[in-house]
């Protein structure tokens, strides 16, 4: 009897140590799931944020030194035309300053009247087309190698058919060419010697001298004539 009574006795006390122990958890709550999260927040910012702004810092100064570094024709260049309107550009790719205006693109049948710049940039591509520095200037042996952005002064190539005819003006000349294709593909430039090739982005997607895949408007030289009462 008396071991009963006293295991009776021990149980509930046991039974209320427990409760209280869980009710202490309980009690707890939410709070360590707030606090937590908030201590590592304060940790990252005095920790972490103060490296991000030195790594920002020196990434900007690398920057700044870099582009202190590059020739002005790439850092600073202006699309400029006084040598064209005066008639007095020379057609020498050393003579040629970048982005300097070299003459005017017409395909009338899809809208196309674009001045041409020196270079292909993206400051002759937010102005109209760019000459590529490869291209040769010679009479009716010339070859022009010029692009443009889809989105902008070239918006309508992809409409260009073969036997449409584009007009390239100079100072003192006048060219036109037949166009004879017009898709997509890698660039055809090897197979022509002659002619006039346009280049512009596929899909309207960001313009870029290395992508792989353009499209591309081939056209030959129909005539050339000189400008008359100018």
């Amino acid at each position: 009897m008396n071991s009963k009574t006293e295991k009776s006795k021990t149980a509930p006390e046991s039974g209320k140590k427990h409760s209280k122990k869980s009710k202490k958890k309980k009690d707890r709550g939410i709070i360590p799931y707030i606090t937590t999260p908030l201590i590592f927040c304060l940790i990252s910012l005095v920790v972490v944020l103060p490296m991000l702004i030195s790594f920002t810092n020196i990434a900007v100064k690398s920057v700044h030194n870099v582009q202190e570094k590059i020739p002005y024709g790439i850092n600073d260049a202006v699309v400029h035309s006084e040598r064209f309107d005066n008639k007095t550009l020379e057609y020498d790719v050393e003579k040629i300053g970048l982005c300097e205006k070299v003459g005017v693109l017409r395909c009338e049948r899809v809208g196309i009247d674009t001045e041409v710049f020196f270079g292909v940039n993206r400051v002759s591509l937010r102005n109209g087309v760019g000459l590529s520095a490869k291209s040769k200037l010679n009479n009716n042996n010339s070859k022009l190698d010029i692009a443009g952005y889809s989105s902008a002064y070239f918006k309508g190539l992809n409409n260009v058919k073969k036997g449409d005819v584009i007009v390239f003006e100079t100072t003192d000349k006048i060219y036109e060419y037949e166009v004879v294709s017009n898709r997509v593909e890698l660039s055809p430039e090897a197979k022509y010697s002659t002619g006039m090739i346009l280049s512009c982005d596929k899909e309207s997607k960001a313009f870029s001298a290395y992508n792989e895949k353009k499209r591309y408007v081939v056209a030959e030289i129909m005539s050339m004539k000189d400008k008359k009462g100018e």
